[in-house]
């Protein structure tokens, strides 16, 4: 059981706070080290909590508008402990009470917690003893996933090839390229049970989650199904294309998202269809990854996800050439037939956290990899 030293002031609304941090902490399956908490000693109150931090696993620290009355080191006793932490070398989790006119020597305090953008920490914002119960949930869940131990590291990349490859058979992807963004988290737990996986809610949620973010039109149809292998499906055809694209949302909350990566087809003659235009994978990347989100605010009820592996495919690269126009009625294929049929970048998943995801530098990146893989194989229409 990880014990996590609980840090804030005694008196007034923090009294409350510290009751709803203890709920949540405990709500976990975690011990709330604080004063309410341990038993009588014979030591006096700074060393016998003090004491306590080097065996805890984690410091949860909860500011609010008052600094503390100042002990014989000049600084408050949740100041010591913060200070203890650090020294410790504990990881330090820190929520920050917004709404509150703040004493000025708390300001500072909070100031120094948050210190700079490279090495402050991040403090997430609470208001009062109700909400500060699903922030140090959060907080507490993504703590406990920061960090994979190997094993669930490599099981989570080889979670990304796996919905890289898609529905896909070996030489069965004729038409269009498609582009495939593959986001998996970083969790311990499922997101879905088996109740959850298969009740229609949960599915009219995915479908809601892909209106939601653009995917697919609010007048569109699709075609759900829930599969053997513990996982959503839903297909469906944007606008007048022949391509047929689907959407993936596993139990354990990792989605594939496809979207269409060739260039447009119109009736003069155009072979869009051979090629993969660089403005579309961007576009593709970034809509897939509204929809992640979306479907992540449904389902992700405990707040668990909070690293993501993210990672990009290309379905019928073989025969395609890179393009930044649209190629009219002649393409350049160069060596296009050199490239697999499937290609998956990078090597290795990019690892971003949660808030961060839907940025744009992480469809700019992998828009780049991709790019790379076809300029390697010299297949980039000239033409």
């Amino acid at each position: 059981m990880e014990r996590i030293f609980v840090s804030s002031l005694f008196r007034g609304d923090m009294a409350a706070i510290r009751q709803g941090a203890r709920s949540a902490v405990e709500s976990l399956g975690m011990y709330p080290v604080m004063f309410e908490t341990q038993p009588a000693s014979e030591q006096n109150s700074r060393r016998a909590l003090l004491d306590q931090i080097p065996s805890c696993d984690a410091y949860l620290l909860l500011l609010g508008a008052e600094y503390g009355e100042l002990g014989q080191s000049g600084l408050s006793p949740t100041e010591e402990e913060f200070g203890e932490a650090l020294h410790t070398g504990l990881p330090i989790l820190a929520l920050v009470q917004k709404g509150v006119d703040r004493e000025p020597r708390q300001q500072e305090f909070v100031n120094r917690v948050r210190g700079s953008w490279e090495e402050g920490h991040f403090a997430p914002s609470f208001t009062n003893s109700t909400d500060v119960v699903t922030t140090v949930v959060s907080a507490l869940n993504g703590w406990r996933n920061r960090v994979p131990d190997a094993a669930e590291r490599e099981a989570a990349v080889e979670r990304v090839q796996e919905l890289a490859r898609g529905s896909d058979r070996q030489g069965m992807t004729p038409g269009g390229a498609k582009l495939r963004t593959v986001a998996v988290p970083l969790v311990r737990r499922p997101l879905l049970d088996a109740v959850g996986l298969t009740d229609s809610a949960t599915v009219d949620a995915v479908i809601a989650a892909a209106r939601a973010s653009g995917m697919i039109s609010q007048s569109q149809g699709v075609e759900p199904s829930v599969v053997a292998d513990d996982s959503i499906h839903i297909k469906y055809a944007p606008g007048r294309g022949f391509d047929q694209f689907e959407a993936i949302v596993g139990a354990d909350g990792a989605v594939m998202a496809e979207g269409p990566a060739s260039g447009r087809r119109d009736a003069t003659g155009s072979l869009g269809w051979m090629v993969v235009m660089h403005d579309r994978i961007p576009e593709a990347v970034s809509q897939a990854l509204r929809f992640t989100e979306a479907v992540w605010r449904a389902l992700d009820t405990r707040g668990d996800i909070d690293r993501v592996l993210l990672a990009a495919a290309v379905s019928g690269a073989n025969g395609k050439s890179y393009s930044f126009d649209e190629p009219g009625n002649r393409v350049s294929m160069g060596s296009s037939n050199s490239l697999p049929d499937l290609i998956v970048v990078p090597a290795q998943p990019l690892l971003v956290r949660r808030q961060d995801m839907t940025l744009p530098d992480n469809a700019a990146r992998l828009q780049a990899e991709v790019r790379r893989r076809f300029e390697v194989a010299g297949a980039v229409n000239t033409g």
